[in-house]
């Protein structure tokens, strides 16, 4: 991974109504690589998990990897390029009500 263990910044002074996700990955996964990539393009808010030695991440994300996840339900999995996060984006959007939230409670 080019990134080790952690996550993006938001912009101060914004609440994205797009919640933060969670990208499950393993040092030297090419598809991770690329998936987290393609987040960062697309400004997601992620947190990157290695499922390395932990043995119940492995178990359940382990062949499927990367997996992006929004808590306990699964998202994407396996090639996660640019149009299925595009697509992704506007469900999310969707379900979120579509309003933007600045961190002070106004909606746009």
């Amino acid at each position: 991974m080019p990134k080790p263990e952690g996550s993006t910044p938001e912009p101060e002074g914004w609440a994205s109504p797009i919640p933060r996700l969670t990208l499950y990955s393993r040092a030297g996964c090419h598809l991770c690589e690329l998936a987290l990539e393609a987040l960062e393009r697309l400004q997601y808010h992620v947190e990157v998990v290695d499922i390395a030695g932990q043995s119940d991440l492995e178990a359940r994300y382990g062949p499927d990897i990367p997996v992006l996840a929004h808590g306990e339900r699964v998202l994407l999995k396996g090639v996660i390029n640019k149009n299925r996060l595009s697509n992704l984006k506007l469900q999310l959007l969707r379900e979120a009500g579509a309003g933007v939230k600045t961190s002070n409670g106004q909606t746009f």
